[in-house]
């Protein structure tokens, strides 16, 4: 798997190759003019992101039917809850903040656990943008794994009728999240996924209520996103077939727009003959 790019180089491609030379501190580089080929990115690789699936945008995940315990939340009476330490549920008898869970005065293992369903956005967990399958193990590891067909519903994939397992394995594309258009300012107030510009690279904010928290150096509130290599030369090249259309030069556009597109399925049949073989997933989108 071959490194990321970050935002900023392919801004600066698309630009020299308009035939503007920017600098290191974008001093030749018209802010308008950046606006608008960061949008041309931003709307591509969107695009190259939901017409493939790249092994850098899908993710093989275990996942619970409820959200980790958590000892600083307060929990109501009945609530339930999945500790990964010991692989088992949780119901609180009593409302109360905390643990242990070994408690058995406060918390009763291993309840009836129903319905049972995934969230697409689980708390502390990476959000579900389209699922290709379940499974009751693990399907690269576990000879033994099961596959299950959930349904899909407004609030997530739905387990009741499937297997009575405890956990599922979910393979899944991550949603796109957008790069940052505009340059981080320090006197914005960012919410949960909002994107920043922060030269060289784009960010999403993790928290709500993120001011004055450098993206570079702030982990904890900011979240890097670079370009996936197999996007690379695709967005490059559809990015700049949009700025020959905006300059006039209608008749040159589709022949670059065909060469990204090209790119972007070379990308996909190279990742093909590495895997040695394509085994088509029953998607479940959002």
């Amino acid at each position: 798997m071959n490194d990321p790019a970050s935002l900023q180089s392919i801004l600066y491609w698309v630009a020299r190759k308009i035939g503007i030379v920017p600098s290191g501190d974008n001093e030749n580089l018209d802010p308008d003019k950046a606006y608008e080929i960061l949008e041309f990115v931003d709307d591509r690789l969107r695009e190259g992101w939901d017409m493939y699936d790249f092994v850098e945008t899908t993710l093989l995940e275990e996942r619970a039917f409820r959200d980790d315990f958590d000892p600083s939340i307060c929990y109501p009476q009945g609530a339930i809850v999945w500790d990964w330490c010991t692989r088992s549920y949780y119901q609180a008898l009593l409302t109360q903040t905390g643990g242990p869970l070994s408690n058995a005065s406060v918390w009763a293992p291993n309840p009836t656990v129903s319905p049972r369903w995934v969230p697409y956005h689980q708390k502390n967990k990476l959000m579900i943008g389209t699922c290709f399958g379940a499974w009751t193990k693990n399907p690269y590891e576990d000879p033994g794994r099961m596959r299950m067909f959930p349904e899909v519903s407004n609030r997530g994939l739905e387990f009741s009728l499937c297997r009575n397992v405890t956990t599922a394995w979910l393979l899944f594309r991550l949603p796109y999240p957008g790069i940052g258009l505009m340059e981080w300012d320090p006197l914005l107030t960012y919410s949960t996924g909002d994107t920043t510009f922060a030269p060289p690279d784009t960010f999403v904010s993790l928290v709500d209520g993120n001011i004055n928290h450098p993206p570079a150096t702030s982990p904890d509130q900011w979240q890097l996103f670079r370009i996936p290599y197999p996007f690379v030369r695709f967005v490059r090249q559809a990015a700049f077939s949009d700025t020959l259309i905006v300059d006039g030069q209608n008749e040159k556009a589709p022949a670059e727009l065909n060469a990204a597109y090209s790119y972007l399925s070379q990308a996909f049949d190279q990742q093909n003959l590495q895997q040695a073989q394509r085994q088509n997933w029953m998607g479940y989108s959002r």
